[in-house]
């Protein structure tokens, strides 16, 4: 028995040598064709080196240009003050002496979460033509620091509190501003959008008494992305007298609005960043005797 498998294993072996052979010609091929690839690849990498490096320096300070570019076109609002609003108040009127004149008076209370907060920065925008004072400061102890500043649209404005705080401690500033509507090119509607966290946002607005309202929008929506997204409305209209407006659960708590008066307030809890809140209001075309005034602030 031990014969016979050992002749067949003789008989066998030509064909296992020819297989190995085969293999190992196999694998030469393979690797001259690899080792030829690679080759080239590095040739032809070595008659650009020249440039290579200068190629990747450029490559590296492109992209750190473009963090650079990503992290600063953000508007200078959003960026850490070292403060938060605990409340945030604002006041629109238009006068009915002169409906032409509009007063915007903006009180805030922040607290330092940060060392050595001194400054205090807020913004605006009107979209009308006429006069504009520029916010006057009000608060004790406080100073305008420089004339206003325009950046992407929107009015900067900054307060010297004339001391640090501390982490923790509290100032309130106040700021009061004046229009003058002179080209009568405004929509009716006041509005803010959250760029810090706030604890309580008002938003209130005095209207004349003529022309009477006929309707009051009050909206929120998500302010990030091209077109944002609505996130609530309601109306109220001036057959019902000091009014309560629907709430929408989780974003406003109490909205009013005293029809015999033509005052219009809304108060949010916790606003949320990036969300505008605007009331918007319309009047009764037939007691409209002027054009449409309003402003917009955020």
């Amino acid at each position: 028995m031990n014969i016979k498998f050992r002749n067949i294993f003789i008989s066998m072996k030509p064909f296992g040598t020819l297989t190995f052979n085969l293999l190992q010609l196999i694998s030469a091929i393979i690797g001259i064709i690899t080792t030829s690839i690679c080759m080239s690849f590095i040739a032809w990498l070595l008659q650009f080196q020249n440039w290579m490096l200068p190629a990747a320096t450029f490559l590296l300070g492109a992209i750190l240009t473009l963090a650079f570019i990503t992290f600063f076109r953000q508007e200078p609002s959003i960026r850490w003050r070292g403060y938060i609003h605990t409340k945030s108040e604002y006041t629109y009127q238009l006068h009915e002496s002169n409906q032409k004149h509009h007063t915007l008076t903006a009180k805030t209370d922040i607290k330092a979460i940060d060392e050595r907060v001194s400054l205090f920065i807020d913004t605006y925008r009107w979209t009308g033509e006429g006069k504009d004072e520029g916010p006057r400061v009000v608060s004790p102890g406080h100073s305008s620091l420089g004339k206003k500043a325009k950046y992407k649209g929107q009015n900067y404005y900054y307060v010297d509190l004339e001391h640090e705080l501390k982490p923790g401690e509290k100032a309130t500033i106040k700021t009061i501003q004046e229009f003058y509507d002179i080209e009568d090119k405004f929509e009716t509607f006041f509005s803010r959008t959250i760029v810090l966290p706030t604890d309580y946002l008002v938003l209130h607005v005095i209207l004349p008494k003529t022309p009477s309202l006929a309707r009051i929008i009050f909206n929120e929506w998500d302010t990030d992305g091209p077109w944002g997204r609505l996130f609530g409305k309601a109306r109220a209209q001036t057959n019902t007298q000091n009014a309560e407006i629907k709430k929408i659960q989780g974003k406003i708590d109490i909205q009013k609005v005293n029809i015999q008066e033509n005052e219009i307030s809304w108060q949010i809890i916790k606003p949320k960043i990036g969300h505008n809140y605007e009331i918007r209001w319309q009047y009764n075309v037939t007691d409209t005797h002027s054009n449409l005034t309003s402003i917009l602030t955020s």
